[in-house]
Formats: structure tokens, sequence, C-alpha cells
């Protein structure tokens, strides 16, 4: 049974794939599967936008179907007490593979050991959100081929941030030299990166006053926002570094400024419509050639899928 609940369930060779397959799903929109006979749970217990409607737009794309939980912390069985062990095994009845989010960083781990069908992480917690980091890829490598030894600055709420922890993860299969930027308050809240996701990974931590001065050698700049629905405590004046009108001459010609979204104050809006602002169409954009992409190769290398590939037209 092949799960995506994390960066670690998918070789280079395989992400290599996933990203291959995008990139012809993006050049040809009739680049897809025949899946009319296969349907996604898709399964939200937190906000989303952009993660769910991408998703689910790929699964109408590839012709499949989906049985659909917007709010399912207050529409679903959870709210009577159901563990997650049982949702599993129910959505599994009903569905081919299951798109989950939930507020739980563990939530994976149960995925992994009870569900019967292929289970893809779209955010747990906290912890990791592994299409965002593949779609993060994609665009900076539709910006360079060889993305090796660039230089990524990483901004924002590092602990609570589930984005920056499986790119962290990613990035460093491929030789990016990261740069972390966290934010800071003065309640010593813990903004930094937690151990587990930075493992051996070479990075360089910059501080906030710093980070303007680096902006000149950066070739991505990521941001983040806060997460203050994480917060289990009260935290102080919070210090982020922003990306605005009086710094934006600072950066590259030729750099992306990268956000996962929704975005808060990290970056002024009045810099939406510069060059180098990647997080609009091509980064949001590409989140639906990956996940559809994803998609593909997640039911088509499934023991459970055994229809041949067609045409979409």
């Amino acid at each position: 049974m092949r799960h995506f609940l994390s960066i670690s369930d998918l070789s280079k060779a395989e992400i290599e794939q996933v990203l291959e397959i995008a990139t012809n799903i993006e050049k040809n929109w009739q680049f897809c599967r025949n899946m009319n006979n296969k349907c996604i749970a898709s399964f939200f217990a937190e906000p989303s936008t952009r993660t769910r409607f991408s998703f689910e737009r790929a699964m109408h794309w590839l012709g499949g179907r989906i049985v659909t939980a917007a709010d399912a912390s207050a529409s679903s069985s959870l709210t009577k007490g159901e563990s997650l062990k049982d949702t599993f095994r129910t959505l599994g009845q009903y569905s081919d593979a299951i798109v989950m989010r939930h507020s739980d960083q563990n939530w994976p781990i149960i995925a992994r050991q009870f569900s019967r069908v292929p289970v893809i992480n779209a955010g747990s917690g906290s912890g990791e959100h592994p299409t965002q980091a593949l779609l993060d890829l994609h665009t900076i490598k539709q910006k360079w081929s060889n993305v090796s030894g660039l230089k990524i600055l990483i901004c924002g709420d590092l602990k609570n941030g589930r984005t920056v922890h499986s790119l962290i993860e990613l990035l460093n299969l491929y030789g990016l030299k990261i740069y972390l930027c966290p934010a800071s308050d003065n309640a010593n809240c813990d903004f930094n990166i937690p151990e587990k996701y930075l493992s051996e990974i070479p990075c360089k931590t910059v501080e906030i006053c710093d980070a303007n001065d680096l902006l000149p050698e950066m070739d991505v700049v990521y941001m983040t926002r806060i997460q203050k629905e994480r917060f289990k405590g009260i935290c102080g004046n919070i210090d982020f570094f922003k990306i605005n009108k009086d710094n934006i001459s600072k950066i590259k010609e030729n750099a992306a400024i990268l956000h996962p979204l929704p975005r808060n104050e990290e970056i002024s809006e009045d810099i939406d419509d510069d060059p180098r602002a990647d997080y609009h169409e091509r980064q949001v954009r590409n989140g639906l050639y990956i996940r559809t992409a994803l998609l593909d190769f997640m039911l088509y290398t499934s023991p459970m899928h055994r229809n041949p590939i067609r045409s979409c037209s």
C-alpha cells in the first residue's frame, strides 16, 4: 500500500517522475489517465482553499469522482468521538484514496497503520505538508533547471509552519543552500524549527535584523505567516521579517518570492505585481498540476488501479 504522508515516502526518482507528469499536464491538458471509475475522499478537518480546491479540481480533470467533507471537524462523526482509525476504515469503503487534513500532527501514523486505501497528507497540524513542498520545488525548478547551489531564505513561523518542515527535507535532496529567518517575540515563544525536521541538514540561522542584508544574495525568498492558531499560550509582540516596497529593490531581478499562502502582513500587497512575486499565479497554479500528477501517480501505481492510460479529450 502506497501512501504519501511525508516527503520521505517518495524516492528522488519518484519525485522526479511526479514533476515530469506535472510538466506534461501543463503542456497538454489531455495528458491524463482514465479514472472515471475512481473516487477520492476529500476529508478536511481544518480550513483550506488552495489545497482542497486543487485536489478536487484535479480529480475532476482526471475524470474521477469526489466525496467531500470541507468542514470535517464539525460535520463528520469525529464530533461524536469517532476514532481516526474508524474514520479511515470507513472512508476506505467509499473511496479509492483519501486526501486528508487534520490538526493532529500525528494522524499520519494512524493512517499508515490502519487505512486500507492510499492516503495523501494535505496538512498534518504543525507537522508536514508534503504536497505543498512538491509544488514549491516545481515552481523553483521551472525557473532554474539546475537548482543545486541555489540560495533560499525561509522566513516566518518555522516551528509551526508545516510547509517549511516538508520543504527543507525536500530541498536537501536537491542541494540548495538553506538560510532560516525565524520570527521572535518578547515572551520567549519558540519560533525556531523543531530539531526533528532539521536532522543533519546544514542550515544557517539568520537573525531577523540581518535578513535584509542577505537579500541581494538570495535566489529564492520563501515567506510564511505567523500561525497564531497553533499557539498554546499567549505570545508578546511578534517580530518577523517582511517584504515591502522598502526592501524589494534589494532582491535579485531574477529571484523568486514564494509564499504557500494564506498571507497576512509578511508580504505587502503593493508588490504583488512585481515580476519576482511568484506566489499567486505560478505557485498556486502549480498546485493544480502537481496534485493532478500525484493522484495520477498514486492511483496508477497502486495495485487497486487497473485502467490503461488514455486521452481525456
